[in-house]
């Protein structure tokens, strides 16, 4: 086996483990109970809280609690980095996965149904889950994530192909 070949297995064998866990993660934590959901996304929460006060200490000089001093951020954990981060990094790891695995012809519609199709199953397996609620509206923010962070891997990984056809041109390999 050449080097370059079994370096592309290493890749895909990689980015398939990533994909497999961090989709197995989702879909155990879209079946958790609202209450354990909270606490977990509560634990995130404070630490960003942590850090955006030890940056930004408050100008009153009062220790106020986080969700009072930065009401916003609760909602951010839960949609930009529960919802819309996670499905991105999950985007990112499948298009990495497929890019090592497929054909570039399948590849897209093939990464596009993954998303889609993980998206709908964490929002329908929190219809099962006590205090919790599927919503459309984040499958669409799910799968938005999810999308944008394929893109980005697959840019990525477009540069990288172009960068070292250029050097193999140019008899640099």
């Amino acid at each position: 086996m050449k080097a370059e070949s079994k370096k592309n297995v290493i890749f895909a064998v990689l980015f398939w483990a990533l994909f497999a866990a961090l989709w197995v993660y989702l879909v155990v934590q879209a079946a958790m109970p609202a209450e354990q959901s909270s606490q977990e996304s509560g634990r995130v929460t404070a630490a960003i809280g942590f850090i955006l006060n030890r940056i930004f200490p408050d100008p009153e000089g009062l220790d106020r609690p986080i969700t009072e001093r930065w009401p916003w951020l609760s909602g951010f954990v839960r949609k930009a980095i529960g919802h819309f981060g996670a499905f991105g990094l999950l985007g990112v790891f499948a298009s990495l996965a497929l890019w090592f695995t497929t054909k570039k012809k399948i590849r897209y519609p093939i990464s596009l149904a993954m998303g889609v199709f993980t998206a709908a199953l964490t929002e329908y397996v929190q219809l099962f889950a006590d205090g919790r609620a599927g919503m459309f509206s984040d499958v669409l923010l799910d799968s938005a994530g999810y999308l944008l962070g394929g893109a980005i891997a697959t840019l990525f990984a477009i540069l990288i192909g172009r960068k070292k056809k250029k050097r193999e041109k140019e008899g640099k390999v």
